[in-house]
Order: structure tokens, then sequence, then C-alpha cells
């Protein structure tokens, strides 16, 4: 399945501690070798893994993004 970038929900604050100054940046990465791991969704456009890889998406401007969809997980497997 692919989405948009901008369609899945991530929790709040779920980022806050990813540093901007890190080496190299996730959106260089996915622009020289593309996605090598989907994004994880919880069926309700919830984000479970892959935070970051949406936001280089959105900064490069992609209009899709790799997903699994994982709606039959538990709230506690979510979190895990």
């Amino acid at each position: 399945m692919r989405q948009g970038p901008g369609a899945g929900q991530g929790a709040s604050g779920a980022c806050a501690a990813r540093s901007r100054t890190r080496l190299p940046s996730p959106s260089s990465r996915v622009r020289e070798a593309g996605f090598t791991n989907p994004v994880l969704t919880d069926g309700d456009n919830g984000i479970i893994a892959g935070h970051g890889r949406v936001l280089s998406a959105r900064k490069l401007g992609l209009a899709v993004v790799p997903v699994i969809e994982r709606a039959h997980l538990t709230p506690v497997h979510r979190r895990a």
C-alpha cells in the first residue's frame, strides 16, 4: 500500500527527541536510496513507526510513501 506522506497522524511529540543536526539526515538517505523500510500505520492513518520517514518525505515533496497497515495490533502492541 502507498499513501501520501500527509495522510498519517503521528503520535504527539513522537519526533521531538530527534535531533536536527544528526548526520546523515534521513531526508538525504531517502533522496539517495529511496525507501528501504515502509511506514507502519494502525488502520486509522495513525503512524506506528516511521515518523522520521514521513517527515523526510514531506520535506522532499514526495507524493506517496510505502505503507504497511497493521490494523490488527492492540494498543499495547502498537506502543511496543
